[in-house]
């Protein structure tokens, strides 16, 4: 190649040189700022992810899933102490004509007071010196456990059998995740939210259903639901008369809620942090 052809062909292709530099001068800057915002925000990583890949800071879901808050309604009512799990708000869910029984009572509420047990504690590590008569801990971590709600579930007449039905329906799709040819496959099962008892209950606590049991008793007589064309989505299905249904829901919450918390504001104005759902 002649002296100067290689001149031509290095000039022809300076401007896509340059234009490579300046992305990547682009990228240094936006990587820059990133870091500096996630500094200021307490947030590098979710900083960094969103200037890498254009996913959200904090990675949250977005379209339906974004919309998934934990409202069939009720809620708002303070006086409403009865043991309530909040179903989550996703269009899917809201048009839903298997759970319009849950809908119609304001969300999925356990009839009869149900058993709840939950433990608050506090983990410490261990260590035992040599030649030594007391062994000697160190505080690690504290945590919520998993909440434990038992109740039983009676049924009288279609009513009532359309409510049983809703929440086992309702309850075995809170522990499946969207697959498939879902819109938004992958995506994990949803928040709720879990009130009882009022404020200084268990008041508007984030959850996430990691067990649900069914029973159905030999030792109960079977109720028989109509073939009205309220309950004819159900088609034609015994429940039990009587029956317990069983959850366990985990407390679950953001990365922001988790550093807001603090003992002070805890001690002081407990009926605030309540309101927030720390337990």
């Amino acid at each position: 190649m002649a002296l100067g052809d290689s001149l031509v062909q290095n000039l022809n292709s300076a401007p896509g040189l340059i234009s490579s530099v300046g992305n990547g001068i682009n990228v240094a800057n936006n990587l820059s700022s990133a870091i500096s915002a996630g500094y200021a925000s307490g947030n590098v990583a979710g900083a960094l992810r969103m200037a890498t890949s254009g996913l959200p800071a904090a990675g949250e879901a977005v379209g339906d899933i974004l919309s998934a808050v934990a409202s069939f309604g009720g809620d708002a009512n303070a006086n409403d102490w009865r043991v309530r799990l909040s179903l989550a708000n996703w269009s899917s869910f809201r048009s839903s004509p298997v759970l319009k029984p849950l809908k119609d009572a304001g969300g999925l509420i356990f009839p009869y007071t149900p058993q709840i047990s939950f433990d608050h504690k506090a983990d410490y590590a261990s260590e035992s010196p040599t030649h030594s008569n007391f062994t000697q801990y160190f505080y690690k971590h504290s945590a919520v456990s998993s909440i434990s709600i038992t109740g039983k579930f009676t049924v009288q007449n279609d009513k009532d059998a359309g409510i049983y039905l809703s929440t086992v329906h309702l309850l075995s799709a809170l522990v499946k995740m969207r697959f498939g040819n879902d819109e938004f496959a992958g995506a994990p099962p949803p928040v709720c939210r879990l009130n009882a008892y009022g404020l200084f209950g268990i008041n508007n606590v984030p959850v996430v259903i990691s067990n649900f049991r069914q029973e159905l008793p030999d030792s109960v007589d079977y109720y028989t639901t109509s073939k009205t064309a309220e309950f004819a989505l159900f088609g034609v299905t015994s429940v039990p008369t009587i029956s317990t249904v069983s959850i366990t829901c985990n407390p679950v919450y953001s990365r922001q809620e988790m550093m807001d918390f603090n003992i002070p504001d805890w001690l002081q104005s407990g009926s605030s942090s309540r309101g927030k759902g720390y337990l």
